[in-house]
């Protein structure tokens, strides 16, 4: 048996209470708090559905058996413009994060209300047919600069974005 959820099947999200959990994975399976479990789900990109849709979609993945969703942070979507220069600091970034499908926590939080569990992808690349493969525009203006490399300077920028994000999910 892989699956001991209250449904007799897979374990979903809202089995654990919104209580703190610990996972971990073997050749099987992952492991939730000592109950084995796939995670059965797929891809959900928030800027590409309407806010007022969101909860109705995630209400869905859960009728057809699912229990997880993942989903990328499209770094262009949430930083479309920064005037970088060689004196720019973090605190000069500006980010959409509350309007509209721009609002990743409360995507985030309708997902684990529906009894999803969820995977967010945070990268400086993503593989989902978006424009610049998700990578702000504005990083064309920093000198020399070469995207999807190990390159210090799009490093320093990723870390900036990765950073925000986490401050804005860790509520959750």
């Amino acid at each position: 048996l892989f699956c001991v959820g209250s449904r007799g099947t897979l374990l979903f999200y809202d089995d654990l209470k919104s209580r703190p959990y610990n996972v971990s994975f073997d050749s099987r399976s992952f492991i939730i708090d000592g109950q084995r479990t796939l995670l059965l789900g797929g891809a959900v990109h928030y800027p590409r559905i309407p806010e007022s849709e969101w909860l109705a979609v995630f209400k869905q993945m859960r009728a057809n058996g699912l229990n997880h969703m993942q989903t990328y942070v499209f770094w262009n979507f949430h930083e479309p413009w920064f005037d970088w220069t060689e004196d720019a600091v973090s605190s000069d970034h500006k980010y959409n994060w509350q309007r509209g499908r721009g609002n990743l926590f409360k995507f985030v939080q309708l997902a684990g209300q529906a009894g999803l569990f969820v995977n967010v992808r945070i990268s400086g690349f993503v593989c989902a047919e978006w424009e610049n493969g998700g990578v702000p525009a504005w990083l064309n203006n920093v000198p020399g600069l070469r995207f999807r490399w190990y390159e210090e300077r799009f490093m320093a920028e990723m870390k900036i974005f990765f950073e925000k994000t986490m401050e804005i999910l860790e509520p959750l």
